[in-house]
C-alpha cells in the first residue's frame, strides 16, 4: 500500500482522467481519440515533456526506463501507453500491462526497494475481421538487461489459424475483462 494523498480529476472535454499521488507522481490517462482531428493531441505526455525542453525519440515518443516507465529525461514523470517509447506494440492492452509494471515499480520505490529487474508483459488481443468473425494473436515480452528494453520472448508468439465466429464471441469476453481490469 502506498501512503499519500491520492487525487483524481476528470476533464470530459479533453477525454482525460488524471490521478496524482501528491506531490510525488502525476499519471495522465488518455482515451483513444474518437475523431481524426483529435489524434494530433493524443500524445499529451510527450507534449508535456518537450514543453520543458526534453527530447523525444523518433520525434514522437517519450523515452522511458521500462523497469518503471519513468521518463529518462524528466524526473518524477512516468509515461505508459502510446506516448512511451518502448519496443512493445502501441495498444490499450499493452498500456494495461505497462501500468501494472509501473505501479509495481512505484510501490517498490516508495518502500525503498528497486523495481523488478525482469518485468514481463503480455500482448494479447483479438481483431475483428468481419462483422461476425475475429482472429487473435499473442506475444510475451521480457526485460533484456543488455538492450535495456522489452524483448519478445522466443516461442511466445501465437495466432489463430484464420478467423471464426467463436473467436468473435471470445473477443467480447476478452474486451470486457480488459476494460474491467483497466478501469476497476
Amino acid at each position: 500500500m502506498i501512503d499519500g494523498d491520492v487525487r483524481f480529476a476528470v476533464d470530459k472535454s479533453q477525454k482525460r482522467k488524471s490521478a496524482a499521488l501528491w506531490p510525488v507522481a502525476l499519471i495522465t490517462l488518455l482515451t483513444m481519440p474518437l475523431f481524426e482531428e483529435e489524434r494530433s493531441n493524443s500524445q499529451t505526455a510527450l507534449r508535456l515533456l518537450t514543453h520543458h525542453g526534453s527530447t523525444a525519440t523518433e520525434g514522437r515518443f517519450a523515452p522511458v526506463d521500462v523497469l518503471s516507465y519513468a521518463s529518462t529525461i524528466a524526473p518524477n514523470v512516468y509515461v505508459i501507453g502510446d506516448s512511451s517509447a518502448t519496443t512493445q506494440p502501441k495498444a490499450g492492452h499493452i498500456a494495461n500491462q505497462e501500468a501494472k509494471v509501473c505501479a509495481d515499480a512505484l510501490a517498490r520505490l516508495f518502500a525503498g526497494q528497486q523495481p523488478d529487474p525482469s518485468p514481463v508483459t503480455n500482448s494479447a488481443c483479438y481483431s475483428t475481421i468481419t462483422r461476425t468473425e475475429a482472429g487473435w494473436l499473442n506475444a510475451v515480452f521480457q526485460y533484456d538487461p543488455a538492450a535495456k528494453a522489452m524483448a519478445p520472448v522466443a516461442k511466445s508468439f501465437a495466432a489463430s489459424v484464420g478467423w471464426s465466429s467463436e473467436n468473435f464471441k471470445e473477443m467480447g469476453k476478452w474486451f470486457d475483462a480488459l476494460m474491467a481490469d483497466s478501469f476497476a
